[in-house]
């Protein structure tokens, strides 16, 4: 949208300063779009096939600033905390036995990453 927008507002400028100069032609370098990052997505706690006596547990991670991310067991989702560095963290309930928690990060763009770890939790 904000390309859209850009080209859109360029196309206007250029044409009324063509109009207002009479048919002098003036070539213009658009400034560069900033890259976006590209998303990722890292657990960093729990470890994949660790054996929890504890629920619920902490699920921490990294990916990109203004990333939304999620975890989920079976039907039950939760939204994380992202902070300005990335970093996440969310809390999740498990039940007696392998717990697949799945976790997606998602950008602007609508573009989405996803990481998952069995836990084995043992009461």
């Amino acid at each position: 949208m904000k390309k859209i927008m850009f080209a859109l507002t360029l196309i206007l400028l250029l044409a009324l300063t063509l109009g207002a100069v009479g048919c002098a032609e003036e070539e213009t370098t658009p400034s560069p779009s900033p890259t976006p990052t590209a998303l990722s997505l890292e657990i960093t706690q729990p470890e994949d096939g660790a054996e929890v006596s504890t629920s619920p547990i902490n699920v921490t991670g990294k990916t990109i600033p203004g990333a939304v991310v999620s975890a989920s067991i079976d039907d039950t989702v939760e939204i994380a905390d992202v902070d300005q560095n990335g970093n996440f963290s969310v809390t999740v309930v498990l039940e007696e036995g392998p717990n697949l928690i799945e976790v997606i990060a998602s950008d602007q763009q609508g573009n989405e990453k996803s990481s998952s770890v069995t836990i084995f939790y043992v009461p």
